[in-house]
């Protein structure tokens, strides 16, 4: 019989765990949202080295990685989520903060009611919606919400806050944030010449605390809007 009971026990415990893991799923599954705005980026960049989150002259600061997102949201019910799924080479980790992440890392944000999140807005720069430390960008839709961050399918960190946009892009193919020859400063007192009105891409900025410092951002360069239609 204890033999029996020991078997029940763990069984159990791996069927919390299962059910644990489902549950978490599906706080952002599809089928949460059933009207509204499905967004699928693709072509992704991580952006950031040691002292510089933003790197605004390109070079080995903004590395392609493999990944993919994907973000959806119904205004009329007051539901989606926010998934970036991003891994480097086997052989060197992602800057995550001040530590090297090695494997898949995945930032995931649940929106709900409460999520500000605009359409048609104007982002980052002194609009005080967004990123300071980016130039200003018109965005088809973008929100500020809190986080969840995984690293090979164990969270790391959890309710962090963050900013995402789908917007006019600001990376050059070469990675860098430039107007012809001018580098983006964010002392610069014109900050809205830098946004390319003819591509969208969609950035996800997750920071470690209120203070604004990055923990992760990601660039995803391609980019498929489906604006307010039934998605299924």
């Amino acid at each position: 019989m204890d033999v029996l009971r020991v078997l029940a026990v763990i069984l159990g415990l791996a069927l919390l765990g299962v059910a644990g893991g489902m549950l978490y799923d599906a706080a952002v599954d599809d089928d949460a949202v059933t009207s509204g705005w499905s967004v699928v980026g693709d072509a992704a960049v991580w952006i950031g080295r040691s002292e510089d989150s933003f790197v605004y002259a390109g070079g080995d600061g903004v590395r392609a990685v493999d990944g993919g997102a994907r973000v959806q949201w119904s205004a009329a019910g007051g539901a989606g989520s926010v998934r970036a799924t991003v891994q480097g080479p086997a052989a060197r980790g992602l800057l995550l903060g001040e530590r090297e992440a090695v494997g898949e890392l995945v930032l995931v944000s649940v929106l709900g009611p409460e999520t500000d999140v605009r359409t048609g807005a104007l982002v980052h720069g002194g609009t005080g919606f967004g990123e300071p430390r980016l130039p200003e960008t018109d965005a088809v839709l973008a929100g500020r919400s809190r986080f969840d961050v995984l690293l090979n399918n164990e969270v790391l960190y959890r309710d962090l806050p963050g900013f995402w946009s789908v917007a006019q892009a600001l990376r050059k193919d070469d990675g860098s944030i430039r107007n012809q020859g001018l580098v983006f400063n964010p002392l610069l007192r014109d900050r809205t010449i830098f946004a390319d009105p003819d591509r969208l891409e969609l950035t996800v900025l997750v920071y470690t605390g209120e203070d604004l410092a990055v923990l992760g951002h990601a660039v995803f360069r391609d980019v498929g809007v489906v604006p307010p239609v039934a998605l299924r």
